[in-house]
């Protein structure tokens, strides 16, 4: 059998496989979810930090995706966790780009306000939704937390402008946002989420390269493709 495995689950002799997608797909997944339906909307109670009286909130019953959801899901693998019944992500207060998006599709999704509290003392806004057909969705298909953190591998047959927007929804939460590796290196701690997101970025065309350095943490860098440089040798091959 194969699969993902844990590398202490690791057996010897076992052949470690790259995943290679040899076909693309225009057919969109539409992830059902379960629960009371009312006008095609799954009506569901939300619960918010410091009130004690649930929310009524409603999402579609059916969630096709979309550019702008798998930029929220990239977010949610880097920024991202459940806690019981809530979605929660979590930006630096001057990441404002990135807080605002995330609002405004929770409130396409939920038409709900989420709930937003500013931690001024670790400099960090939190940004949470209470849904739990929601949260079920998101962490099937992505995780609960940091450790556990992927994506399905079906996706990367998928059309290029759903995968470039979860490429930048990860390279938002997870990239160099100063120095010289801005735009150029991803960061991660779980080295089964590290492979996808290298198999991803390849899958887009670009040249990127792994290495995780002894205290376990992936360093996923964004090389400058030699065949697109200016002045790149140019090679003919006659028939």
């Amino acid at each position: 059998d194969y699969g993902w495995y844990a590398v202490e689950d690791i057996q010897p002799r076992w052949k470690l496989l790259r995943p290679v997608v040899e076909e693309r797909t225009n057919e969109i997944p539409v992830y059902k979810l379960e629960g009371v339906l009312k006008e095609g909307r799954i009506a569901a109670e939300g619960r918010w930090e410091g009130i004690s009286a649930p929310k009524a909130v409603t999402i579609p019953a059916q969630i096709r995706l979309t550019p702008n959801l798998m930029r929220l899901f990239g977010l949610y693998i880097g920024e991202g966790h459940r806690n019981k019944t809530t979605l929660y992500w979590s930006f630096n207060e001057n990441e404002k780009d990135l807080i605002n998006f995330v609002i405004k599709q929770i409130k396409e999704l939920t038409q709900t306000e989420p709930f937003v509290s500013h931690i001024p003392q670790n400099h960090c806004v939190q940004i949470g939704i209470g849904c739990k057909p929601l949260a079920d969705l998101f962490t099937e298909l992505l995780g609960n937390n940091g450790d556990d953190m992927r994506f399905p591998m079906e996706w990367l047959s998928l059309p290029d402008d759903l995968l470039q927007a979860l490429w930048e929804g990860i390279i938002e939460a997870e990239g160099d946002h100063i120095g010289k590796y801005v735009g150029k290196r991803i960061s991660l701690a779980n080295i089964q989420l590290a492979h996808q997101v290298v198999a991803l970025g390849r899958r887009l065309g670009n040249s990127v390269s792994l290495h995780i350095e002894p205290n376990g943490a992936c360093r996923i860098h964004i090389n400058q493709r030699q065949d697109r440089e200016p002045r790149a040798r140019k090679t003919l091959i006659f028939p």
